[in-house]
């Protein structure tokens, strides 16, 4: 195990604590979310929340992925400004951006509110959830600067935190206030702006933001690289979540929610393996070409593939497997009908899950117009397959259409990264955690008792069971590694 993916690892680690923490509160407000609103009241929430995540996304203007690019070059002196100027810089700037983007889309929704998916109730809400759009383009800004100094312990805290109070936040307003909509919104509202105006003032505690710091210089080369990035995220925006509003068009609200659901309860588990890979690789393999060059680079990026496919693969099984039991206890019976969309779903999510590995060429060579390209055609195909599937099997033609786009985009990123740097997808290794997790989920569907709760809870001991010994067994790879972190672990416990 090289030092680099051993810091990628501990990294990773990190943000696995705080993905857990958030997943649990998650299980928190999704089952209230599901019980408190009806199936046609939760098509309309993803409908406006989905509608939110793509404005956010043109909202950041593309900086948080140019804090993670150029901090560490203004913190090595490698330009004429000083990291001060760099960080006034981007918070200043970015946040004027976001608020100036957030007034255009309240005059927009105030002038065009009989166009809003022919839902009397829509308008207001997205009035009200405006002010979202300003605080969590904010937070992506202040959180990127705490990814590119890899604090990952402060990083998750804060996340963790804000979650926490933004929850708190929900329950009390829909238990003790108002049971609506317009509730579950303003709730978020003020949880979130708790979070972030706190994040804000220790930011600017810790590095003083002064305008007289302003420089456009700075901020032209940052939008020169991150506001190509906006049609990526804007795109990759509509790719994830313009099969809702398709559904919307094709069948109704209830169809949505019952997507939804299903959707979002696979997103929410691979958010424990993605999310932790995704936010410590990039800083990574950045630091790794600046300093090593192209050959351990490649060496670091396959070695993340692997380990990334050795915790994709049991999350995909696992999911199949105690996906409808899942749905049943945690959304409750009305969305059951949903759950044979999972499998499909969280296999389409995990392929995607691996772009930043798969895609760093593109982040290395600064080709985001052509990452935007490749996105673009992906969400064409995306759309059409929709369009042709949707109208015959329903909410399943739409995750099998996202499923092939996600395999089409990652297929075409690796070739270039293949071209560029050499990398060798871990064929062998993938084959092995494939068997095992076949054999999982095998295991898995013949564990019955007659109780849902300790059914999942046994299948999913069970399942982490079957499979990790099976790889320890059959992988030495995985074995080495094992062997090399216990060994670490007793040499501490023996210094102690």
């Amino acid at each position: 195990m090289t030092a680099s993916l051993g810091r990628f690892l501990r990294h990773s680690t990190h943000y696995s604590i705080g993905e857990i923490l958030i997943l649990l509160s998650t299980l928190v407000s999704f089952p209230i979310t599901t019980r408190i609103f009806a199936v046609h009241e939760y098509g309309i929430m993803n409908l406006i929340s989905n509608a939110l995540l793509v404005l956010v996304a043109c909202a950041k203007s593309g900086l948080q992925n140019s804090v993670v690019r150029y901090y560490d070059e203004y913190a090595e002196n490698k330009h004429p400004q000083g990291l001060p100027v760099f960080i006034s810089t981007l918070l200043l700037g970015g946040m004027a951006l976001a608020l100036m983007f957030t007034l255009v889309w309240i005059i927009a929704t105030t002038s065009f509110s009989e166009f809003w998916f022919g839902e009397s109730i829509v308008p207001g809400l997205l009035l009200l959830s405006s002010g979202l759009i300003f605080l969590r383009a904010s937070e992506s800004l202040l959180l990127a600067f705490l990814r590119a100094e890899q604090q990952t312990i402060f990083f998750n805290s804060y996340r963790v935190v804000a979650k926490y109070v933004t929850l708190a936040s929900i329950l009390v307003i829909l238990f003790f206030v108002s049971r609506t909509l317009t509730g579950f919104y303003g709730a978020q509202l003020l949880g979130m702006s708790l979070a972030v105006f706190t994040l804000l003032g220790w930011r600017a505690r810790k590095n003083p933001l002064h305008l007289g710091d302003f420089s456009g210089t700075v901020f032209r080369q940052a939008l020169v690289y991150g506001f190509p990035l906006i049609g990526f995220e804007f795109v990759s925006m509509l790719l994830t979540y313009l099969d809702r509003y398709l559904i919307h068009f094709f069948l109704d609200a209830t169809a949505v929610g019952l997507y939804s659901a299903s959707y979002n309860l696979a997103d929410y588990l691979k958010d424990i393996v993605v999310l932790p890979f995704a936010t410590a690789v990039m800083p990574v393999y950045m630091q790794i070409w600046a300093k090593k060059g192209p050959e351990e680079t490649r060496k670091f990026l396959q070695s993340a593939l692997r380990t990334y496919g050795l915790f994709a693969v049991p999350l995909i099984f696992g999911c199949a497997a105690v996906g409808e039991n899942f749905i049943r206890i945690i959304a409750s019976e009305k969305f059951v009908a949903g759950s044979a969309i999972i499998p499909w779903t969280i296999a389409g999510l995990m392929i995607n899950g691996a772009l930043p590995i798969l895609a760093a060429s593109h982040y290395i060579q600064k080709k985001t117009r052509r990452l935007v390209g490749i996105l673009t055609l992906t969400m064409i195909v995306n759309v059409t397959a929709n369009w042709l599937l949707i109208p015959r099997l329903e909410i399943m033609g739409a995750t099998i259409a996202k499923a092939f786009s996600y395999l089409l985009m990652a297929v075409i990123v690796t070739i270039y990264t293949r071209r560029f740097i050499g990398l060798q997808i871990p064929w062998a290794a993938l084959m092995k955690y494939l068997f095992a997790g076949g054999l999982m989920f095998l295991a898995i569907k013949t564990t019955h008792l007659a109780h849902p709760w300790l059914d999942l809870i046994l299948e999913v001991i069970l399942g982490a069971l079957v499979y990790f010994i099976i790889v320890f067994i059959i992988d030495r790879v995985f074995r080495e590694n094992v062997d090399i972190f216990l060994r670490k672990q007793l040499g501490l416990l023996r210094r102690r």
